[in-house]
């Protein structure tokens, strides 16, 4: 098993442990922490290293776009996830259009393991080109 450090925003419990157990059923040892207030998801991502980040759409005190806002302005490269019930193809089309990397209908969590294993994927390209790219910059001073 691959072991996963999810940052879930999320205002119920049964959701967050449905989609945990989907992301079991793909191979990962999850680890998470559920949040579902502004402030204690700035605390939570000032906190902790997290692989993945999956939110709500909708939720009473914090919406996932606000989230997403948020987390966006932190220079974070996670990938960020929205797994919804109620979301309709205005909203997904908002959260893609703010820079978010998917969008799952918690019905079709069939979905989800896929997007994963490919934000990841995708997540561990960046920071390998930015590697390199420090590298390249590193070399070049000690050749000035």
């Amino acid at each position: 098993m691959t072991r996963l450090r999810v940052l879930f925003v999320e205002d119920s419990d049964v959701d967050t442990e449905l989609i945990c157990a989907e992301l079991k059923r793909g191979g990962y040892d999850v680890n998470y922490q559920r949040v579902d207030t502004e402030e204690d998801f700035l605390t939570a991502l000032a906190g902790g290293e997290w692989d993945l980040i999956i939110s709500d759409f909708s939720m009473p005190r914090f919406d996932g776009l606000t989230a997403y806002k948020v987390f966006s302005r932190q220079n974070y490269d996670i990938p960020f996830i929205f797994v919804s019930g109620a979301m309709g193809e205005e909203r997904a089309v908002q959260a893609m259009k703010a820079g978010a990397r998917d969008y799952i209908l918690k019905g079709q969590l069939g979905r989800l393991n896929a997007a994963v294993q490919r934000e990841l994927a995708e997540a561990e390209r960046r920071r390998h080109g930015r590697e390199a790219e420090a590298a390249k910059h590193k070399e070049q001073r000690r050749l000035a």
